[in-house]
């Protein structure tokens, strides 16, 4: 198992950009792409051919991304759950 984060920014509105991000242990990127598909669109998997090319896939935990929206004792938390089986998930305006 290797811990996957993927994040994907959406063109901006008039309410600002949104950003999904999940983080997770998952055997494969595929599985990482499927749980992140479910995860946000398995309500309307038609929108996610619209946004599925601007999707980023990063190895491991993207501190740097987390470093934007949690301070450190948060990200420390996350990794420790992330690392304990868990996923986490967040959707973002910035």
């Amino acid at each position: 198992m290797k811990t996957y984060t993927l994040s994907l920014r959406h063109a901006p509105t008039e309410e600002g950009a949104l950003l999904q991000v999940l983080i997770l242990e998952a055997a494969s990127v595929h599985e990482a792409l499927e749980v992140f598909v479910h995860t946000f669109y398995r309500h309307d998997p038609i929108a996610w051919l619209f946004h599925a090319g601007a999707l980023t896939i990063r190895e491991g935990v993207a501190l740097g991304l987390l470093r934007r929206y949690f301070s450190s004792d948060q990200i420390e938390r996350v990794v420790e759950y992330v690392g304990g089986g868990h996923r986490v998930s967040f959707s973002q305006y910035d």
